[in-house]
């Protein structure tokens, strides 16, 4: 009887440990969920987000002349929102690669025209802000050029690896 009661004691102990196992969170409805970093995508991730970027800042200089006037990264996104808003993942084009800031403007060119800018393949544009080891920073020239630096330029020009 004892080795019964024991017995009895030890399955119910393990039934109820097994239990253990967290349930899957779900969104709920008309929610979402803080953006996950991406950094599993890598550099490559990173280059990509920045060319959809570096285009819609483009198209703007092609539409107005000059490039968009942006004391920060935030109002950048807020200046360019009303025209190019409604392109499929806006939003997400002015995150860094980590999840948790967004994007570099490079505020030296804001308000010139893409003439006034002496070398458009080596002067930046966007820079990811968070290195991805080994390849370095994710940068965007005034040509529509996207690379990896090890070092984070200067306002002005950077050099390409």
């Amino acid at each position: 009887m004892k080795y019964l009661l024991l017995l009895l004691a030890l399955s119910s102990i393990l039934a109820v440990g097994c239990g253990d196992a967290k349930p899957e969170k779900k969104t709920p409805p008309g929610q979402t969920l803080k953006q996950d970093p991406i950094t599993d995508q890598g550099i490559d991730g990173a280059k990509s987000r920045l060319v959809a970027a570096a285009e819609v800042i483009l198209k703007y200089v092609e539409k107005h002349g000059t490039f968009p006037e942006g004391a920060d990264s935030f109002r950048l996104r807020d200046t360019l929102r009303p025209e190019f808003g409604h392109i499929s993942g806006f939003e997400e084009l002015w995150v860094s690669h980590n999840g948790k800031t967004l994007i570099h403007y490079n505020q030296g060119i804001a308000g010139k025209k893409l003439e006034e800018i002496r070398d458009a393949d080596r002067t930046w544009l966007l820079k990811d802000p968070v290195a991805i080891k080994p390849f370095g920073y994710a940068i965007a020239y005034c040509s529509g050029r996207v690379d990896a630096v090890i070092e984070q330029p200067a306002i002005g020009a950077a050099t390409p690896m």
